[in-house]
């Protein structure tokens, strides 16, 4: 009897260890989705001119499309909270996960122009094919 609880425990632990293991990997996937996206999205929003169509490639690449269509009359940049834009930003990129809401994260970068960290709070979902997307930005 004794040996039967030993293996259940045992076989307890090791799904839990699994699962924290899973759910360690999800956080850090979402964590590069987001440095990927914001690595792009930066590089080709501050090249002069840029290039629109790159740049809703990129967005429709690594947002869902329920996001896209909630923000696509706004007359100012979610992603950046800005006007210009610096590509020296990537250098300082920063995401962070939130501590109390579920696959929501902050993304800052320091804008040397105005000599503060710029820092914006995200939600993301997973899609079919299990990639993290932006779905919302939460102010």
């Amino acid at each position: 009897m004794n040996i039967k609880k030993i293996i259940y425990l045992a076989n307890i632990f090791l799904i839990c260890g699994c699962l924290q293991s899973q759910n360690k990997f999800s956080e850090l996937k979402a964590k590069e989705t987001l440095e990927i996206f914001y690595s792009k999205y930066i590089e080709e929003a501050s090249k002069w001119p840029s290039n629109k169509d790159k740049l809703d490639e990129i967005i429709k690449e690594f947002c869902t499309e329920n996001f896209i269509n909630n923000n696509k009359n706004l007359s100012y940049d979610p992603f950046i909270k800005a006007q210009d834009i610096d590509s020296s930003w990537i250098n300082s990129l920063k995401v962070i996960k939130d501590t109390v809401r579920c696959k929501t994260f902050t993304v800052s970068f320091y804008d040397k122009s105005s000599d503060t960290f710029i820092s914006i709070k995200l939600s993301l979902v997973l899609d079919l094919n299990k990639n993290y997307k932006i779905n919302n930005i939460i102010d």
